[in-house]
């Protein structure tokens, strides 16, 4: 990738540690492994940014940012881990026969209040979830 950014940062820093580590362990991954994934950040990046559209002021536009950034990111997180499990169970079902009945067990249910804001409503009434 060819991003304009300071090698020095605290995330390039700990990017640089995590790639020494998996080395050390013989993963496997390794730079360029990660290239799909520095893509896939690339363009969620972009879509970051697009979240600051309509900030008026500098100042503005930086607590958006801050707030975007603290808010967006575990969010993000969770749907990458929720795709990986939906992922995994596809991947798997049959295999051993219990990732089917698994995914089932485990339903995601809406907060008791009045259900907005929760996974169910998020993704809709799908198989194994509650509404």
């Amino acid at each position: 990738m060819s991003w304009d950014v300071d090698t020095g940062t605290a995330a390039a820093r700990s990017l640089g540690e995590i790639l020494h580590a998996l080395s050390e362990l013989g993963t496997g991954i390794h730079r360029r492994t990660l290239l799909p994934h520095a893509r896939l950040a690339d363009r969620a990046s972009e879509l970051d940014i697009e979240q600051l559209n309509g900030a008026r002021a500098p100042g503005e536009a930086a607590e958006r940012a801050v707030l975007v950034s603290l808010l967006l990111e575990p969010a993000l997180l969770a749907l990458r881990r929720l795709s990986v499990e939906d992922k995994s169970v596809r991947h798997f079902q049959g295999v051993g026969g219990g990732a089917e009945s698994t995914c089932e067990e485990v339903a995601v249910r809406p907060r008791p209040e009045n259900g907005r804001g929760s996974p169910a409503a998020f993704f809709g009434a799908s198989k194994g979830m509650a509404t």
